[in-house]
């Protein structure tokens, strides 16, 4: 059985966090709609969406940072993020969902720069092939 070598891995787990990304972002709206909220509605769960991503990201940065060896620090965002949306599948009502959203939004955060992370420790006698690696 032939291993795959981390930086495989890395890509890999890039390849994955860009195609989720690309199926999330285009179809919530319309998921949104689906579940009967009006357009400013569907606005205010994006903002929410956003504003949690953009607090959570530096939050888990910093917990990729200082834990980086650890394997739990992807596992612990993906699993939130997975839990998240799934109440975020289960929600309805404008509040529900905006806190679904936010969870959802806050734990996907951490996602990208923990694998950011993980990514470098793949690579750490040459830095500069980091573009190389995702």
């Amino acid at each position: 059985m032939t291993r795959i070598s981390a930086g495989a891995r890395a890509r890999l787990a890039y390849v994955a966090l860009s195609a989720a990304i690309g199926a999330l972002y285009p179809y919530i709206p319309i998921y949104y709609h689906s579940l009967g909220l009006g357009l400013g509605s569907i606005g205010l769960v994006a903002a929410v969406f956003s504003a949690a991503g953009m607090v959570g990201s530096p939050l888990w940065g910093a917990a990729a940072d200082r834990f980086g060896r650890s394997r739990f620090v992807l596992l612990i965002p993906a699993s939130l993020a997975s839990g998240a949306f799934a109440a975020l599948a289960l929600a309805h009502g404008l509040w529900a969902v905006a806190a679904a959203a936010a969870a959802a939004s806050f734990a996907m955060s951490g996602v990208s720069p923990v694998l950011d992370a993980r990514a470098l420790e793949t690579i750490p006698d040459d830095r500069s092939r980091f573009g190389q690696a995702g």
